[in-house]
């Protein structure tokens, strides 16, 4: 429904798998990373830092804040090119909304009136008013 591609940046198996058999994932890599020297919780810049030396997939959770880049039980993760493939789902799905539910993706001014689009066009904001007639006054009115 989406459209995305194969190759889309969130159509990833190690993002599913932060979430999904995470209990199974932090197993084996405790067990692949045994005896080795761990860099856990880093933030900041890591090439320029005293564990630069460290593989990869030897780092438990770091953000590398030049490099943009997070890592999590070795695998490193793009944080740039993920918060841009989030806002293209984010278009993608206003846009299948826009269309099945038109209603709700009408203008509105800042007290919540809809507003006619030919008026937001012309500067406009004020909503479209029309004249009633004053109510007929009943007996139990007087």
């Amino acid at each position: 429904m989406l459209g995305l591609p194969e190759k889309h940046p969130l159509n990833n198996e190690n993002i599913l798998t932060i979430w999904d058999f995470s209990d199974e994932a932090n197993d084996q890599w405790i067990a692949q990373s045994k005896d080795a020297y761990i860099l856990y919780d880093f933030i900041g810049d890591i090439a320029n830092s005293q564990h630069k030396d460290v593989e990869m997939k030897n780092i438990f959770r770091a953000f590398d804040l030049v490099t943009k880049i997070y890592t999590f039980r070795g695998v490193g993760y793009n944080m740039d090119a993920l918060l841009k493939a989030i806002g293209d789902v984010s278009n993608r799905v206003n846009q299948i909304h826009v269309r099945m539910f038109p209603e709700q993706w009408k203008q509105v001014d800042d007290k919540g009136n809809p507003v006619e689009a030919a008026e937001t066009v012309s500067g406009n904001a004020e909503p479209a008013t029309e004249e009633k007639e004053p109510a007929a006054e009943t007996a139990d009115s007087k």
